[in-house]
């Protein structure tokens, strides 16, 4: 993809690294009557021309000179601040809108929305400023304030700062570390409830309204992610990671979803925090075994075999998890005969649990029955693997809609598999139309892929080959975007037998 990088810096002493371009006279004047229109300013032509001149073309001086005009400066007080002899057009002209606002509630909503690096809601920008106590018009006036002199834009529910802009009020934020420390505790604090309340949604409502909220405010969260981190904020992170575990794996953040878990690995195991390591060691080797080069194969046993041997520290979830994966992993390396051992064990650790209601121990019997079903599909042992499908779907009509159907589609991808190699083409053509549905609504890339390369083995069967090969380049797309490597070789082979 083409893209294009804007570097700033703040504010130096020695010298004023910043150099703006000017704008063709024509493209500038377009800008001046936009700026115009949107703050509500009637001037003549002659002043069109003034504003053109004296600003030299530079956008971000246009834009700031009529924020200014709009806040009650004339003409002639720009003219004279832009030609003052001291230091940059552009850091002059930010001064001289500070001087407007400077020990204002205005002020302290500039250096507020400065921390956001993707622009933030009412709410958020509100509860980070501190101000959840003060009267809301008072808060709107002084935003409009902003607004005025261009230092701040509303759009669509969020109000949005120029980079440069953002650059100086950081470096205003600086100058105040007693609020700049207050700000950012209390931007942590956000967000990490803001994630915790999207991710403790119903399932159903999680996967579709949840996911959706998470990811209108991915790079705000990244960057606390990033902040916490070189923070040292080790108790922070962990619980804001632990909320965004499931989305990054669902949306195919595995590279950074990796980096994240490698992080709290190391940091978890030197603080003896070892439940933790558990957690996140068997997630990396998810990640690995289904990536499936050789050597993160290798790497992905190493990690889940470690947690195993730490799961003493672990909670029953967390053992549950291991096990599970380490069957997942050998039915990778085609050990058919560990895969069920591990199962078994899987099992016999659940059979042990005293403590789980009826309806959780439901749902960890799904995911054993689950993954036995996939094995004795790649067994060839299609009767049985069958049996255990339909014990699934009906094991997962007894729960809650939204895991009832995401687990019942697990097995009714396995079915439609078997029914590809069985010749039943109607069955499998149902079964993967129903399967289809669920993945792409809920955006869990993986799970698109290996249902395209499905419907692409149905279609081979049915004698049309084209269509086949696009839906295999449609997987191998998916695959290579996640880093599913093993399996974007798998398609190849695919496509040659076409």
């Amino acid at each position: 993809m083409p893209i294009k990088s804007i570097i700033t810096t703040r504010e130096q002493s020695g010298f004023c690294p910043i150099r703006l371009d000017s704008l063709p006279e024509k493209e500038s004047k377009l800008l001046i009557e936009q700026q115009l229109t949107e703050k509500c300013l009637d001037v003549t032509e002659d002043e069109k021309d003034d504003i053109y001149k004296i600003t030299g073309g530079i956008p971000m001086v246009i834009i700031w000179s009529i924020g200014r005009l709009a806040q009650g400066s004339s003409l002639e007080t720009i003219k004279f601040d832009l030609t003052d002899p001291d230091g940059e057009i552009a850091e002059f002209s930010f001064k001289t809108s500070l001087r407007d606002i400077q020990d204002t509630l205005a002020y302290h909503l500039l250096m507020t929305l400065s921390i956001f690096k993707q622009a933030p809601n009412w709410e958020s920008v509100i509860f980070v400023a501190g101000l959840g106590t003060q009267p809301e018009g008072r808060i709107r006036r002084e935003i409009e304030t902003l607004q005025r002199l261009s230092l701040v834009r509303y759009h669509n529910g969020r109000y949005r700062m120029l980079p440069l802009t953002r650059e100086y009020a950081l470096a205003e934020l600086q100058k105040h570390q007693d609020f700049k420390d207050q700000a950012l505790n209390r931007w942590v604090e956000w967000y990490i409830d803001f994630a915790k309340r999207e991710h403790n949604r119903d399932r159903l409502e999680r996967f579709t309204l949840g996911y959706k909220n998470i990811e209108e405010e991915w790079e705000n969260l990244v960057s606390v992610l990033h902040f916490c981190k070189d923070e040292n904020r080790y108790e922070q992170l962990k619980e804001l990671w632990s909320y965004l575990n499931n989305y990054t794996n669902l949306r195919g953040y595995w590279k950074d979803r990796l980096s994240w878990l490698n992080h709290l690995t190391d940091v978890s195991i030197a603080k003896g925090d070892y439940g933790t390591a558990v957690n996140t060691m068997s997630r990396q080797g998810r990640i690995l075994l289904l990536m499936g080069q050789p050597e993160q194969l290798q790497k992905a046993e190493e990690l889940l075999l470690n947690a195993w041997s730490l799961s003493s520290h672990a909670d029953f979830s967390d053992k549950d998890y291991v096990l599970n994966h380490l069957a997942g992993l050998y039915l990778r390396l085609d050990n058919y005969k560990e895969c069920h051992q591990w199962l078994d064990r899987e099992q016999k650790v659940l059979n042990e649990q005293d403590d789980l209601t009826d309806s959780e121990r439901l749902r960890y019997q799904i995911y054993i029955d689950r993954e036995r079903a996939e094995v004795l599909f790649h067994e060839k042992r299609y009767k049985l693997s069958k049996e255990v499908c339909k014990s699934v779907i009906e094991k997962s009509s007894q729960i809650d809609q939204g895991y009832g159907l995401r687990n019942g589609n697990y097995a009714k991808k396995i079915l439609a598999d078997i029914a590809i190699e069985e010749k039943e083409l109607t069955l499998a053509e149902t079964l993967l139309a129903e399967v289809y549905r669920e993945v792409e609504f809920h955006g869990d890339k993986r799970r698109v892929a290996y249902c395209l390369v499905s419907l692409a083995k149905l279609e081979k069967e049915k004698g049309d080959t084209s269509q086949s090969k696009t839906y295999l380049s449609q997987a191998s797309s998916h695959f290579k975007n996640i880093g599913m490597i093993r399996d974007v070789e798998i398609i190849k082979q695919l496509k040659k037998s076409l």
